[in-house]
Formats: structure tokens, sequence, C-alpha cells
């Protein structure tokens, strides 16, 4: 199955995410349509563009990446790395069936089931920085 290719942008001057309907890339700068056909022009530097994950969370809420997630009562970060969406975290963690693991796993259509969005890098850093519930 072919993943749908969306877009939503953290605006770091306005402290905002916006939905991308339509994207351009100029000479350093990036022109963004939301909410409408008119284009709003950026500095690659005011803007992070995030993608879809395709994935949703168990309460059927879309996982973007700077998503932060709820994952078995431990708190992760979605990042695209390595061609892949993956679910990363700060050190090692230890899973609840006791085994050890890398600070970084792939993020499939298993961990959906039992995923919670909580927040984004761009709005709720804090949640990243308290440690786990």
């Amino acid at each position: 199955m072919q993943r749908p290719i969306k877009f939503r942008a953290w605006i770091r001057t306005e402290k905002r995410i916006v939905s991308v309907s339509n994207l351009r890339f100029i000479d350093g700068v990036v022109s963004i349509a939301y909410g409408g056909d008119f284009h709003v022009y950026y500095n690659q530097e005011e803007i992070e563009l995030m993608q879809f994950t395709s994935l949703k969370d168990k309460n059927g809420k879309e996982i973007w990446e700077g998503d932060i997630v709820l994952n078995h009562n431990e708190k992760f970060e979605v990042v695209f790395e390595k061609g892949g969406f993956n679910l990363k975290k700060k050190g090692s963690f230890q899973t609840p069936t006791g085994h050890w693991l890398s600070n970084s796993f792939h993020i499939s259509s298993y961990s959906e089931k039992v995923m919670h969005v909580i927040g984004n890098i761009y709005e709720n850093p804090e949640l990243l920085e308290g440690g786990n519930p």
C-alpha cells in the first residue's frame, strides 16, 4: 500500500503549526499554501517541515514527525531517520518484557495500537524534559 504524503509546518516566527496544502522551494525561500490557495513565503530558517507517518495512535489521531508519543509508559519523539520513521528517546530503555533496547526503533503498525500522541516537540518540548510518567 502506498503511504499518503502529507506535510505540516512549524512556523518559528509565529510559534504555530499549519497544515500544508502546497509546497515549493525557490532559492532558499519556501512557499507554503495553507487555509486556501494563497501562498505565504518564508526563509528556510523560519520553518520546520514535518511528514505524516501514515499511522494513527490508539485514539485515531494522526502521528506526525516531531510528535511526542507515549508508548508502554515511555515518552518518545517521532523522527524520520535512515529512510524511515522511528521512535527515539535519550539513552537506552527497558521494555515491559524486560528487554533493553537502543534509543531508537522503527515505528510500526503494531505500535499504533498502543501509542498515544501527547504533544509535539515544538509546542510541548517540556514533555520530553520531564522524564517518563
